[in-house]
């Protein structure tokens, strides 16, 4: 069985299209990240703009005055800066509402994070005003967290087109909002914002398209070499070999994500360091009800998009092996992976946008599945958006690779 699997894993490995394929991954990858390093952006003390490397250390150090719990406190203290820097005359560019570059950037930058926080608290539901802190009071600070929590109940109150929070979906949300640890943890964590809300979609899903075209052939080239008259005769034909096929596949595919999803990591953490893993998710995305720390959903979106690889890998091997051609194998499991990602969520079908959650292009989003309030109802029993995620994907897995042994193994050589 060794010796076979070998033979699979090279067979994959040496076509000159995985390897094409596997070098313009990483080129990708490579690029991706550094144009989101690049796009960093601050200022100097005098007003000149600043990218890349230097501005991340700039954005680093200036947000070191916010770190640690987020108290009441601390919540005061970035309201009372922003009021004293709005209320004086001079830090305005003459007669305009403008502040003066240098004015922001020495006395407003640094509290921008949590300021940022507070507009998203105190504006309505569903929206962000970048002036309401203008209508907001001393008192409404002090209850940041509970009128946080009343944003939450508001938001499963509301009347949505395509259909209403039933009352135990409203109350297994705000059940678990109320379990998130507060103070919240802030940090600075511009890395890994950046890593969960544009890297980790594009990165997956571009490993993803990457499996299908290399598992493509697995079971398509033998149709097309006439090769499965001679596998399906042997001994071991439709048993071993196609053992060590789907076991070559789940290596090759493993892999390429491990190899791909390091050269990401190591980029953009040698760029940003890893400052602000145990901070709260909720100072990324500020209404998540998960009780999770930044690192946390990193690790869980890691295992959640490697299973949802893994899913690719089987469909696209099940495809494979009733497909006549690798091509016709390829366009297929490619359209299963993209296409969702242009299909707008309805606004008359819950049915139908829960569906569509479960593709590819929607779950690999691990910043949103865990933003986002679609839950599963089942009866009584509510399951949030992740879990079933997993159980979809690790479903698609255990049932697309039966199939495609099957399917092989009762092939008829003509």
């Amino acid at each position: 069985m060794n010796m076979l699997l070998r033979f699979e894993c090279k067979k994959l490995l040496n076509r000159k299209f995985t390897v094409i394929t596997i070098f313009a991954l990483m080129l990708c990858v490579m690029a991706l990240s550094f144009l989101i390093i690049s796009e960093n952006t601050n200022y100097n003390a005098d007003g000149s703009r600043i990218s890349g490397m230097k501005a991340i250390r700039v954005n680093k150090s200036s947000q070191a005055i916010s770190e640690g719990k987020l108290t009441k406190q601390k919540l005061l203290e970035a309201f009372h800066q922003y009021q004293k820097v709005m209320n004086k005359p001079s830090n305005y560019e003459g007669t305009t509402d403008d502040l003066k570059d240098e004015v922001y950037v020495t006395e407003l930058k640094p509290y921008d994070g949590v300021l940022s926080l507070l507009r998203r608290n105190y504006s309505p539901a569903g929206r962000y005003d970048y002036y309401i802190l203008s209508s907001v009071s001393d008192e409404m600070i002090d209850q940041f967290y509970e009128i946080r929590h009343a944003k939450i109940q508001e938001l499963v109150n509301m009347d949505y087109s395509y259909g209403n929070y039933s009352q135990t979906e409203k109350e297994f949300i705000l059940n678990k909002d109320s379990k998130i640890k507060t103070p919240f943890s802030y940090d600075y964590a511009d890395g890994w914002g950046d890593i969960l809300q544009r890297g980790f979609f594009t990165v997956f899903l571009l490993i993803g398209l990457a499996v299908c075209v290399i598992i493509a052939p697995i079971f398509a080239y033998e149709y097309q070499t006439g090769a499965d008259a001679v596998v399906l005769s042997t001994r071991f034909g439709r048993k071993r070999i196609i053992q060590a096929k789907i076991l070559a596949g789940f290596l090759v595919s493993s892999g390429i994500f491990f190899l791909a999803t390091a050269l990401f990591m190591i980029i953009t953490f040698t760029a940003y360091g890893i400052q602000g893993w145990n901070a709260s998710f909720q100072i990324l995305s500020f209404t998540s009800f998960y009780s999770l720390t930044i690192l946390q959903v990193f690790l869980c979106g890691l295992l959640l998009n490697y299973l949802i690889v893994i899913a690719v890998m089987s469909i696209t091997m099940l495809l494979s092996s009733v497909c006549n051609t690798s091509f016709s194998t390829v366009i297929i499991s490619a359209l299963w992976v993209f296409v969702p990602l242009f299909i707008p969520s309805s606004k008359d079908s819950k049915v139908f946008n829960y569906i569509i959650n479960l593709l590819p292009a929607k779950a690999l989003d691990t910043y949103t599945v865990f933003s986002v309030y679609d839950v599963y109802s089942f009866g009584k029993t509510v399951i949030s958006l992740p879990i079933v995620i997993l159980l979809s994907s690790a479903f698609l897995v255990l049932i697309a690779l039966p199939l495609a042994h099957r399917s092989f193994s009762r092939h008829q050589v003509a």
